[in-house]
């Protein structure tokens, strides 16, 4: 019976090793695009390009609980329904970008500073960013929370 389980044991442990020389997978991203992500979704309905979000240059500032938590983006890509509506009323990412704290929404030339389409803009501030303070959560955020229901359970239900 033993000898049984060790066969078990041992194919459970080896066929993702072997699975992986079978399946294509791409090779990973360089460091500095590493977390870099297009949403596309709510941009190519307006005909827009998609708009270019760098994970590094916003957890310098910020833990993954502001956004993801607290402002409500959706931890897989393309599934949070982003508009410009909802970031002109301080949702989403018009929380920060609202024209007094950060670029906003208004003038021409800030909507191409994100809806450019290149997975690698800001790669070259890299350097700068890689390395975050130690902190138990994540580089801490800075002020109070900027979801306006920073109360509700869902966003203190999260250390």
């Amino acid at each position: 019976m033993s000898r049984r389980w060790v066969w078990i044991v041992a194919i459970v442990l080896l066929a993702p090793a072997g699975a992986a020389a079978h399946f294509p997978f791409p090779a990973p991203p360089p460091p500095e695009e590493y977390g870099n992500l297009l949403i596309w979704r709510g941009s190519m309905k307006k005909g827009l390009p998609p708009v270019s979000f760098s994970h590094w240059v916003h957890r310098r500032k910020h833990t993954c609980r502001v956004c993801h938590f607290e402002l409500q983006f959706n931890m897989e890509a393309n599934t949070t329904e982003i508009t410009e509506a909802a970031n002109r009323a301080g949702s989403f990412c018009g929380a920060c970008h609202d024209g007094k704290e950060l670029f906003g929404h208004e003038k021409k030339e800030d909507c191409e500073k994100c809806h450019n389409a290149d997975r690698t803009r800001g790669s070259m501030r890299f350097k700068e960013l890689w390395r975050f303070p130690n902190t138990r959560y994540g580089t801490g955020s800075t002020g109070p929370p900027r979801w306006k229901g920073a109360g509700s359970s869902r966003s203190t239900g999260y250390p």
